[in-house]
């Protein structure tokens, strides 16, 4: 008897590498408490009353956005010591104060620190608890450090600022530092940076796109990346200090850079955003298709819209993982640990102690290689597996070991040979195709994101 054991999920992720909320989940991100400082101009989006439903396009265009919104990018979480290096020599500190003479909660600081360097330690305190010291190591003797104790919100802005111990990349905007609770007393302080979003778009194309890529190629990411974001920003509570994940869990933030080719990119597309319907969507994206691209609804189990369907991409089929595919083994040890972390993650109890016999990709997009799901059998009967859940699943030394859901299997020996073309889900913008049409075919990055998202609406929103 066969079953399915793992269901459709949505992601909140545009990129090869993905981390699932199931099917009932509100894509809503981490809300910190707020902590609207006078320096920082409020975000500039406006939200609609009801929320929208789960999975489905965000706000409607033009009842939305009301100018360039304010993106924050988690950048680490439970951060125990940093140094901060500023360019200018100066730094400027915000946060909460003493208790207002109105009783109205407590006052704000907002202090000039001349500076080049500011280290900051999480350390317990006299009397119990935890707080976040700032010292600047050259201040004068008996100088007391800066402290805010855990729960209390703060930040720090700088031109260049460089933080050092984290990643040592330099960063725009303000560098906060929020503590979120996760139980009575408990609670990890999180390093977001705030930052206006086209900032952002310079900080994330690098980490998407080769930079020598083509213009139009640069300029099409550049709207997808965007269009993702505010539909993240969408989706995240009206307070929200966190909208995205520097990584892959989101979109890859490098920070500032100086790339004169991604500010041109940058630039010339400035507060373009793809619709639906009037409706921003998720606009997925990845390294290579294999020859077509997959629907979102298949892949990812998002609702079924255009812009998410399956288009045959001929543009990366000269490309070696297009070409010559590639092929990965695994042990069958390997295959049950997936199948059974696949499994947990649902929820499902699995006993799976009789060999797998085969594995067979099943629901296999019409003119493609991707598939939805793997269907598994062995001793015992047979089941059906998310094949990108699988794939998640499926590590060696924290690597995966499968480059895409489109593959063959076959059994050799004790182990699986896999063999498979291309390189990521396969939903949206095949990144590769989008390099060959700007480069042989001298199209511009509307032509580009249209061909990828079908039916979209590429709308200058600011």
């Amino acid at each position: 008897m066969m079953r399915r054991i793992v269901r459709p999920i949505v992601w909140v992720r545009g990129l090869g590498f993905l981390v699932a909320f199931w099917v009932t989940s509100q894509f809503v991100s981490t809300a910190p408490p707020s902590m609207e400082l006078a320096s920082e101009a409020p975000t500039q989006v406006a939200r609609a009353q009801t929320a929208p439903p789960a999975g489905d396009a965000a706000p409607k265009k033009g009842s939305g956005v009301t100018g360039e919104p304010i993106v924050g990018v988690r950048l680490e979480s439970g951060p125990t010591s940093l140094v901060l290096r500023s360019e200018s020599g100066r730094f400027l500190l915000e946060g909460p104060g003493k208790p207002r003479e109105d009783g109205k909660g407590l006052s704000t600081i907002s202090e000039t620190v001349a500076a080049d360097e500011l280290r900051l330690t999480h350390e317990r305190i006299d009397g119990g608890g935890m707080a976040f010291f700032v010292r600047d190591p050259k201040a004068a003797k008996g100088k007391k450090p800066y402290g805010f104790r855990d729960g209390m919100p703060f930040r720090i802005r700088a031109k260049g600022v460089r933080a050092t111990g984290l990643n040592d990349r330099s960063y725009e905007g303000w560098l906060e530092f929020v503590f979120v609770r996760s139980g009575e007393g408990d609670g990890t302080w999180k390093l977001v940076n705030r930052l206006p979003m086209e900032r952002y778009i310079a900080g994330v194309l690098p980490g998407e796109m080769q930079v020598r890529s083509e213009l139009a190629a640069l300029e099409a990411q550049a709207i997808a990346c965007r269009t993702y974001a505010l539909y993240q920003i969408f989706q995240a509570a009206p307070t929200a200090r966190i909208h995205l994940e520097a990584s892959v869990m989101s979109q890859v933030y490098k920070g500032a850079h100086n790339y004169d080719k991604v500010e041109e990119a940058v630039a010339n597309t400035r507060g373009y955003v793809m619709f639906h319907q009037g409706r921003v969507f998720q606009a997925y994206f990845h390294a290579t298709c294999g020859g077509a691209t997959a629907s979102g609804a298949s892949i990812f189990g998002a609702p079924e819209i255009q812009t998410l369907s399956a288009v045959p991409c001929t543009y990366c089929r000269d490309m070696k993982l297009t070409r010559d595919g590639w092929t990965a083994v695994a042990s069958e040890t390997e295959i049950h640990r997936a199948i059974l972390a696949a499994a947990q993650l649902k929820g499902a109890k699995l006993d799976l102690k009789r060999p797998i016999r085969s594995i067979e990709p099943v629901a296999i997009q019409r003119g493609g290689k991707h598939s939805a799901y793997l269907r598994v059998t062995h001793g015992g009967g047979s089941f059906e597996i998310d094949t990108t859940l699988f794939r998640l699943r499926l590590t060696r030394d924290g690597s995966l070991v499968l480059k895409s859901t489109a593959f063959e299997v076959e059994r050799a020996g004790d182990r699986f040979r896999f063999t498979g073309w291309g390189h990521g889900h396969g939903v949206g913008m095949c990144q590769n195709g989008a390099r060959e049409m700007a480069r042989s075919r001298n199209v511009d990055a509307i032509q580009i994101v249209k061909y990828y998202y079908r039916g979209a609406e590429v709308v200058k929103v600011w």
